[in-house]
């Protein structure tokens, strides 16, 4: 998807479609994050935030990790405070975990699964 259009679940099925100018949450986000007031810094964090998490909804994690890296360049102390550099090594570290499993029996062989992100 570009930044311009959204997905709708209609009664005739699922429809990609371009969101008019102010309905554009994406543009509207994008504009309030490049805002070079310094007394806002507070809304701009939280909507590069909000824009991040968008992202990695979208599944656009590199756009993702670029605006976490700006805020972090921008705002350190209070990027940091927000928990960015967490959200950006999520994005692009090295990350692995074992699915949650339920109870097994003695008798079956007992499977794990683990998911991995990034590792070598």
């Amino acid at each position: 998807l570009s930044d311009t259009e959204t997905i709708a679940q209609l009664a005739t099925g699922r429809t990609r479609f371009d969101l008019p100018e102010e309905f554009n949450v994406i543009r509207i986000l994008k504009e309030i994050a490049a805002v070079e007031d310094d007394t806002q810094s507070t809304y701009i964090v939280q909507a590069s935030k909000t824009l991040a998490q968008l992202f990695q909804n979208r599944r656009q994690y590199p756009k993702a990790a670029k605006v976490l890296r700006n805020t972090i360049k921008r705002y350190p102390q209070t990027a940091k405070n927000s928990g960015f550099p967490i959200m950006l090594k999520a994005i692009v570290g090295n990350l692995g975990a074992f699915d949650p499993s339920y109870g097994q029996t003695t008798n079956e062989q007992n499977v794990f699964t683990y998911k991995c992100r990034n590792a070598q």
